[in-house]
């Protein structure tokens, strides 16, 4: 008997697509609409490169130690990571030291020299410092960057009131600087007295030290 018709009462409710079955089944009804009993190798098959929109990056090859960002909404670019890391540490340190009278800021012998590798780069500062102060006075503190003095013109970063005659202490200054540059900067300690006394930087010969890190923006 011919079946151009399927009754499912008469098949019992059942078909085996194996052997009750012939021909392709199409595509909108779940199948394939092929007869081909192999897949596509992806390996050897299949040349060029796929598309975002159709899962793939777009990319034949992509860079060493990169990763992928999008360029646009359906494009893909191999990207170096460089956003907040640290691009380089310069640091210096010496036991040199020098004194000052003055009321006006003068260079201390604390300093560093930095070169940012992008102009869009910060620059974190931290100095560690000792000083001692030979009078009833206020000492003052402060970072210059070259002739600039990155604190309050008048007071600098930190200030230090001595009271009950001479007095040694130490000190750290700590800031992060924008010097929308690519030329070599220099990063020095400045201090001064307010009047009358003398402050002396490092006056025990230990070891100032100041750092300086680029961070990539």
């Amino acid at each position: 008997m011919t079946l151009t018709t399927i009754n499912l009462a008469a098949l019992g409710d059942t078909i085996n697509l194996g052997t009750e079955v012939t021909g392709t089944l199409p595509t909108g009804n779940g199948g394939t609409g092929s007869t081909a009993t192999t897949f596509v190798n992806a390996t050897t098959n299949v040349t060029g490169t796929l598309p975002v929109p159709n899962g793939g990056t777009g990319l034949a090859s992509g860079t060493t130690d990169q990763l992928l960002k999008f360029t646009g909404t359906t494009t893909l670019a191999s990207s170096a990571i460089s956003t907040g890391k640290i691009g380089q540490v310069v640091q210096a340190s010496a036991n040199n030291g020098n004194s000052t009278t003055s009321t006006s800021f003068v260079a201390s012998t604390c300093t560093v020299d930095i070169t940012p590798t992008a102009s869009s780069s910060k620059i974190l500062i931290t100095a560690s410092i000792s000083f001692s102060n030979t009078h009833n006075d206020k000492a003052f503190f402060s970072l210059y960057r070259g002739s600039t003095n990155l604190g309050n013109s008048g007071d600098g970063f930190r200030e230090h009131k001595t009271a009950g005659g001479a007095s040694h202490d130490s000190v750290t200054i700590t800031y992060l600087d924008s010097p929308s540059s690519t030329s070599a900067t220099t990063y020095k300690v400045y201090y001064r007295v307010t009047s009358g006394g003398t402050v002396a930087f490092n006056p025990d010969s230990t070891n100032w030290t100041i750092i300086t890190q680029e961070v990539l923006a």
